[in-house]
């Protein structure tokens, strides 16, 4: 069990976190919600596309369809980027 509390941030080590860091919290909950929601946006725009009559044969639709998806992809990836710096910003916190 005590191996577990050093794994376990405590609600004092998320507040010690947040008032450290308070500048950098907040601009990557923004840069998560963000991109997050382009995201979700390009994924719905991507399923359009290739549900669309034409989005299996024009070249353009095609070409959108790539872009769309390339767009969630990286949505994604700073969307986990930005939960990765929070995350490492509580273990900075945890390992004073």
């Amino acid at each position: 069990m005590a191996s577990l509390a050093t794994f376990v941030p405590s609600i004092g080590q998320i507040k010690a976190t947040y008032v450290g860091n308070k500048t950098a919290i907040i601009s990557l909950f923004l840069i998560l919600a963000a991109s997050f929601a382009a995201m979700i946006t390009s994924a719905y725009c991507a399923d359009h596309i290739s549900k669309s009559s034409c989005g299996k044969t024009d070249p353009d639709a095609i070409k959108a369809h790539q872009w769309a998806t390339t767009s969630a992809v990286l949505g994604a990836l700073v969307s986990a980027g930005s939960v990765v710096g929070c995350l490492y910003l509580l273990y900075r916190t945890m390992r004073k």
